[in-house]
Formats: C-alpha cells, sequence, structure tokens
C-alpha cells in the first residue's frame, strides 16, 4: 500500500521509505530519525522548475533552506538549477561549505547581526533581502566598506490576511517581518535604496504566510506587488526588474493519498499567469518572477522513525504507546497544533 510517492507499506518488508526498511534503517542509525527520500526530493523541485518554462521563462524557483538544510541538500538544491534562501549566519556558512554558487543565495532575516551582513556581502551573495530601513542603511555602510555594490530585494509587507495560523501569517499590516506598504516607509525605502551607492535594487519581495491552501492571497499578493511597482515607476522613474512572490504553500501532513499533490503546477501558473496580466494593465515589462518553496517540496519526503518503548492503557482504556521522542523533535504539534499521521514500522 502506497502512502505518499517513495512510502509504502510492503506486507513483508513492512513501511519502506524509498524501497528501504525503516526498521532496517532505525537498526543501523538509531532513533528518533529523520528519513528523507532524496528521489522525493528531486521530483517535487522538478515540479517547480519546469511549472512555467512555457508560459513564463524568466522565473527562478529558490529552495527556503529553512524547510530543512544540511551540505547533502545543498547540493541536491544546486543540481536541480535552484537557487538557496538562507536566514542566518550558520545556514550561509553551511551552503558555503558545500560549495553552492554565492550568487545564487538570497540572504533573508529580519535582524541579521553586523557579522552576518559582513558574512553575506564578502562571499558575494546574490540577494540580500534587506528587512527594515536600519539594515538598509547597515547594509549600505558594509558593502561601502568592501568597496563593493550589494544586489539587494527589499522585504515587503502588503497586509494580507491569509487565513492560515496566526503564527504562520508573515504578511499581515502589524507583522514583524518586512517594510510596510500601508504607511508610505515602502516608497522611502526605494527611494533610499536608488540613492545608495552601494546598493543595487533588484527587486520587491513579500511572503504572506505558511500552509496556504487558497491561491487567493497569493493572487492578492501578485496584485498589490505589481501596483507598487507600477508606482515606483510613475513617482521614481524606476523600473523595477525582479519580483519575488515568497513561498507557502501548504502540505496536507493528514489523510493525503499517494496521488494527492499540493498543487504546484496549478498554482505557479495562476500566480505567473495574475503578474503578467496585472503588468499588462500598468504598462510594465514582466519582472523576473522568483518563488521561494521550502516545506512543499521536502515534507511529502520526510518519515520520523521513533521506537515504543512502554505501552499502557488508561482507566477509561485509551492506550498509550510511549516513544523516545517528543518536542525537542518537533514541537510544531505544541507551537501551531500541527497533526500528523503515525503507522507501525
Amino acid at each position: 500500500m502506497r502512502i505518499r510517492p517513495h512510502i509504502e507499506i510492503d506486507s513483508n518488508k513492512g513501511l519502506l521509505i524509498g524501497g528501504l526498511p525503516a526498521v532496517k534503517l532505525a537498526e543501523k542509525y538509531g532513533t528518533p530519525l529523520y528519513v528523507y527520500s532524496e528521489d522525493a526530493i528531486r521530483e517535487s523541485m522538478r515540479e517547480y522548475t519546469s511549472a512555467l518554462t512555457d508560459i513564463y521563462p524568466h522565473h527562478t524557483i529558490v529552495y527556503a533552506g529553512k524547510a530543512y538544510l544540511t551540505m547533502r541538500m545543498a547540493e541536491i538544491v544546486h543540481e536541480e538549477g535552484l537557487w538557496l534562501d538562507v536566514s542566518s549566519g550558520g545556514e550561509l556558512f553551511l551552503a558555503l561549505k558545500a560549495n553552492f554558487p554565492p550568487e545564487h543565495i538570497v540572504f533573508h532575516g529580519n535582524n541579521k547581526s553586523a557579522g552576518e551582513i559582513a558574512m553575506a556581502v564578502s562571499s558575494g551573495v546574490g540577494r540580500i533581502a534587506i528587512d527594515n530601513v536600519t539594515e538598509l542603511e547597515r547594509v549600505q555602510k558594509e558593502a561601502a566598506s568592501q568597496g563593493v555594490v550589494q544586489k539587494v530585494f527589499l522585504r515587503l509587507t502588503p497586509g494580507i490576511d491569509p487565513h492560515t495560523h496566526e503564527y504562520l501569517s508573515t504578511g499581515v499590516i502589524d507583522s514583524k517581518f518586512g517594510i510596510p506598504m500601508h504607511s508610505g516607509q515602502h516608497l522611502d525605502a526605494v527611494r533610499l535604496t536608488l540613492a545608495s551607492p552601494n546598493l543595487k535594487l533588484m527587486g520587491i519581495h513579500c511572503h504572506i504566510g505558511s500552509q496556504i491552501f487558497d491561491d487567493s492571497p497569493f493572487l492578492l499578493a501578485a496584485d498589490i506587488m505589481v501596483d507598487f511597482a507600477a508606482e515606483v515607476r510613475d513617482k521614481l522613474g524606476y523600473v523595477i526588474p525582479e519580483l519575488d512572490l515568497g513561498g507557502g504553500l501548504g502540505v496536507r501532513y493528514k489523510d493525503a493519498g499517494p496521488d494527492d499533490g499540493n498543487g504546484i503546477r496549478k498554482h505557479l501558473r495562476n500566480a505567473a499567469k495574475r503578474v503578467a496580466e496585472a503588468c499588462f494593465r500598468k504598462g510594465l515589462p514582466t519582472p523576473r518572477l522568483f518563488f521561494e518553496p521550502g516545506r512543499s517540496i521536502v515534507a511529502a519526503s520526510a518519515v520520523t522513525l521513533f521506537t515504543v518503548g512502554t505501552v499502557k492503557a488508561l482507566p477509561n482504556g485509551i492506550p498509550i504507546a510511549a516513544v523516545d521522542g517528543g518536542m525537542s523533535d518537533n514541537p510544531r504539534p505544541a507551537l501551531y497544533g500541527a497533526e500528523y499521521e503515525a503507522v507501525l514500522a
């Protein structure tokens, strides 16, 4: 019985992950154990990279490293032709150690330290996603001290409620992430960036949240961002060449059948068409379009193996099985109310 692509239950061998018996993996490596199917990861990446080739070829897929990042994962990302999004100095260090091309790295984070900014600039990352005006000034100062021109995105907060868990919503007006688009700060930030001799404004960025199953918020974000690009052209005479719509496509952790995909192709094509239509209305050239998927690339490929230690029954008859894992391995059920499926290996 196939549970997910590359994950199935065999009547003789038990749970198989990428064709390998889960019990054998647990015996060899111990538990708790995180197991990822490389084939499944590559298939998801290829679904992303092929989705727009016929209707919007000038686009870039950026894997969001916060979903899962090791040196081997960084190598796979590069081999499949994706860029990499990092959000800490540690993730940047790991990517560079894996020989990931720095020019294909987008460096995120809403509180980058001086050391992280210096590291990003000196390593030649492709884009620094600037989260606020204070950071903008710091990146300009660091780039000037190193005698380089740093390419940047401006992360904006479009004020969209994507109707996901409140802890996963990052594009609302009062979000801690990004420059608000309802106070005039966003236009001032563009003006300041254009006036900074050591910064090159490549694009604007937004990320409205995670675990979103409805395309409507993404399409609204596309409209808002293109509208702002037109405002920048009209008021400042600058045509923004790139637009990053972030990630956030939802993944079903329960009741997902083997063929229950997360609509990658449909999602990307809807968003790209909306951007193209909005640009046509505003008389703008279509920008190079960036997407930053993470969870939707790796979630369906992963299994966590635990070993059952003790089993007992409560007075009401409900059985309790204790395993060698908990919040330290996965805090999401406690933080977000996340639910998962469990099977015996």
